[in-house]
């Protein structure tokens, strides 16, 4: 488990993952199962359900119609998407990120 120091940011868990987003809610997972999803995703023909577990421990059975996308998240994306809506609002202070 990640230590918390006084007047330190707590170091994340999972400094890495994949989100599987449906469109009832999310699901952060490991870049193993990531690439286990994905390849299921991809066979033919397609099952109707996949099972997974997520980085919480919690196994997951979703209907593989459900997936609307599997995205990767690093600290490397992550700041880039940080530095990209912060120069977006201030090219325009009006966008409310």
């Amino acid at each position: 488990m990640a230590a918390k120091h006084s007047g330190q940011r707590e170091e994340p868990l999972y400094p890495e993952y994949w989100m599987v987003e449906t469109p009832f809610t999310c699901y952060s997972v490991s870049t193993p199962i990531a690439r286990v999803i994905q390849r299921e995703l991809g066979r033919w023909p397609r099952r109707r359900w996949i099972s997974f577990v997520d980085i919480s421990g919690a196994r997951v059975l979703l209907q593989a119609n459900w997936i609307l996308s599997l995205e990767q998240s690093s600290p490397d994306i992550r700041a880039m998407w940080r530095r990209i809506a912060k120069e977006r609002k201030q090219e325009n202070p009006e966008i409310g990120l």
